[in-house]
């Protein structure tokens, strides 16, 4: 079978019954499939469907080392090669995919993308690409990580891409414990206080107990109740004068 028909597959199999290690393989046949592609250089219809699968199954399995590997040959290789003889429907799906992980997927600590990488692909694509809905996704979550985390843009393509339900939040949430460390330290220079919904709400932390795990880290376990009372956070405490 090959391996875009075991994804359909594993895509149709019940969902209870899925096993971790069934993506794996799927996986492992998608990359064999993609070393005969590129070592034939195809870049017709059925190799670009072949990548396009690839990366749907890397992000089901969130498997982002096989990710970057597929999305990078089919936006930077494949569909510049084939653009002149082939229509791709998904290129623009495809390229907002990869230039989503680029913004997300840093190795530093910093949720600071590098804006030369991100301008130069943005600036290399054709004008109907740029202007594609998942095109704008990305550079909407590049503007807001730019302008030194704009939480509140942020929390809105958040809450947007979460009721649409796609893979854009497997990229997001790659983004949240670098967000929510650089809001917090933001908020907590601006102010003394802050009331507690706004906070979850800026820290996009729609859960309780999850908030209660962000403050219990922040604050220590013995602090968080002198810190968090009537639905009020005490960021910080004023210096006693002397």
């Amino acid at each position: 079978m090959r391996p875009p028909l075991k994804y359909d597959a594993w895509k149709e199999s019940d969902p209870s019954a899925r096993k971790s290690s069934d993506l794996d393989h799927v996986l492992a046949c998608f990359r064999k499939l993609r070393e005969g592609i590129t070592s034939s250089n195809s870049t017709d219809e059925f190799a670009i469907s072949a990548y396009e699968t690839s990366v749907e199954a890397c992000l089901q399995a969130e498997n982002f080392a096989e990710l970057l590997k597929s999305l990078s040959q089919l936006v930077s290789v494949m569909y510049v090669a084939s653009g002149q003889h082939l229509d791709a429907p998904r290129r623009g799906e495809m390229t907002g995919y990869y230039l989503l992980y680029l913004i997300c997927y840093t190795p530093s600590t910093s949720p600071h993308p590098n804006a030369s990488d991100i301008i130069r692909i943005y600036g290399s694509l054709p004008d109907r690409i740029q202007s594609h809905p998942r095109v704008h996704v990305a550079l909407r979550v590049f503007r807001a990580l730019h302008r030194d985390v704009d939480y509140v843009a942020l929390r809105k393509v958040w809450e947007e891409e979460s009721a649409e339900g796609g893979f854009g939040m497997v990229f997001l949430k790659l983004l949240l414990p670098k967000i929510r460390t650089r809001v917090f330290t933001i908020l907590s220079k601006s102010y003394y206080t802050y009331p507690e919904s706004d906070l979850r709400r800026a820290l996009i932390i729609p859960d309780s107990n999850e908030f209660g795990t962000f403050v219990e880290e922040r604050f220590g376990k013995d602090g968080v109740e002198q810190r968090v009372v009537k639905g009020v956070v005490n960021l910080r405490v004023p210096k006693k004068r002397g």
